[in-house]
């Protein structure tokens, strides 16, 4: 039976193929163990901040932390994923229209202003 949720999936992955490699770019080599094992790690500490069951963004380009922000949010909520090609202001008018209790910063890389700042008060940034 195929995994149904990316939690399982990084599960079954985990389990499957251990000790082989699941991501290297020259800066970071991680097994799929190590993947699984960062997923649950930072999974358990956003159910830990009460995001069980929340909508959380995660922002950023594309990276391993940007992944594994991406999994662990999907395994606790719901998650809208966000790259770091968007205005700050852009990004709040999305999180406060999909209700999202948490941003994740994964290396956004755009301007934050004070004003676009108290627009998105009430969502935690991480």
């Amino acid at each position: 039976m195929f995994p149904k949720t990316l939690y399982s999936l990084a599960l079954f992955a985990s389990q499957k193929y251990g000790d082989t490699a699941v991501i290297s770019d020259g800066e970071i080599t991680k097994t799929y163990k190590e993947f699984f094992s960062d997923i649950n790690t930072f999974a358990s500490r956003l159910a830990f901040l009460g995001l069980n069951q929340k909508h959380i963004a995660v922002c950023g380009g594309n990276s391993y932390n940007w992944l594994v922000s991406y999994f662990a949010a999907a395994s606790v909520g719901t998650v809208l994923p966000l790259g770091d090609d968007l205005e700050w202001e852009d990004i709040t008018a999305l999180c406060k229209k999909a209700d999202c209790a948490a941003v994740i910063d994964c290396g956004y890389t755009g301007e934050i202003t004070s004003n676009s700042v108290n627009v998105i008060d009430s969502i935690n940034l991480y």
